[in-house]
């Protein structure tokens, strides 16, 4: 018969079964973590935010998330890094509702460093980012003057045809008390000598 060490309640114990993998030491509260528990790849703390670890692939806490990890909108993409759909396409992103509007289309969230690893590979630099830009401003305004200048232009040659349109006035003078009048208002004065 069994020992009542070995018997619990009525029923056998089960083997204990000895897990062979070595277990992590947390340095910061002196934890003991086994391997399938995930730490923080900056601070090295324990909770880790799941959507980051889901959509990026990225050990990070909630603290950490918002300190050492910057997100930046689809549309800075492609105007800061000049980046188009085709090279945001296979790169991870989070969808959040539009915080201006509600009924606006869900923004798209990348994570920078990628986006500036992705522009460099595209155009070389940042440097090289910044100098297109500014050809792409100035060319901007060259075609924003050429534009004024063909609008004034043409309302140059309204002006002048709308001139030529007008009928010339012929005077018709009424002699009053040795004053000539026209209709127009233009007088003068007529002295016999």
């Amino acid at each position: 018969m069994l020992s009542s060490s070995e018997e619990e309640a009525g029923f056998f114990k089960k083997p204990e079964i000895k897990n062979n993998e070595p277990k992590k030491i947390h340095e910061n509260n002196n934890l003991i973590l086994s391997n399938h528990e995930k730490i923080c790849k900056f601070c090295q703390s324990i909770p880790i935010d799941d959507k980051m670890n889901n959509i990026f692939n990225l050990l990070v806490c909630k603290k950490c998330k918002f300190e050492k990890i910057k997100l930046i909108t689809k549309t800075t993409c492609c105007d800061t890094y000049l980046l188009n759909n085709e090279d945001l396409k296979g790169i991870k992103f989070m969808k959040l509702p539009n915080p201006h509007k509600g009924n606006w289309s869900d923004m798209s969230l990348y994570i920078e460093d990628e986006i500036i690893k992705i522009a460099k590979e595209k155009y070389g630099s940042i440097e090289n980012i910044e100098k297109i830009k500014n050809e792409r401003s100035l060319k901007l305004m060259e075609r924003k003057k050429k534009n004024i200048r063909k609008k004034i232009r043409e309302f140059r040659k309204k002006t002048v045809l709308e001139r030529k349109i007008e009928v010339k006035h012929k005077h018709n003078f009424i002699e009053e008390n040795g004053m000539k009048k026209c209709k127009c208002g233009l007088e003068y004065e007529e002295e016999e000598i």
